[in-house]
């Protein structure tokens, strides 16, 4: 079972196989067999621009965790500008560098139909 497994050592902690904890506010993580996994808390979702909301971008809001969307007016109104906004470039969110040192965090969620195995220990996932 898990439980018998090796034990995990993360963040100056050792955490028993089959442990669950939470690295920080962002991850909740499980030790396996000495190998860490975690998922993130905070929603990965990407907002597209929309009549309501044409510039979304995420803020970092003083006494939350997670980064929230917030709406931006534009600075000057045109009518090409909403209509242009279909493509968007998003910054990429994971694991926080300061997770890294000892551990390689391995980064698990659940498999979907667009989930996809490549091989031993190695998986892709497609998202749109």
């Amino acid at each position: 079972t898990a439980k018998d497994g090796a034990p995990c050592v993360f963040g100056g902690s050792v955490y028993r196989s089959g442990e669950s904890f939470q690295s920080s506010c962002k991850y909740q993580c499980t030790c396996l067999d000495g190998a860490v996994g975690c998922v993130p808390l905070c929603s990965m979702d990407v907002r597209l621009p929309s009549p309501d909301c044409p510039f979304p971008r995420r803020v970092k809001l003083p006494g939350k965790c997670c980064e929230e969307w917030v709406c931006d007016e534009p600075k000057d109104r045109t009518v090409v500008g909403p209509a242009l906004a279909a493509y968007r470039l998003e910054d990429t969110f994971g694991p926080d560098p300061t997770m890294m040192r000892a551990n390689c965090l391995v980064q698990t969620t659940e498999w979907s139909a667009c989930s996809k195995t490549c091989g031993m220990g190695i998986s892709t996932r497609v998202t749109n």
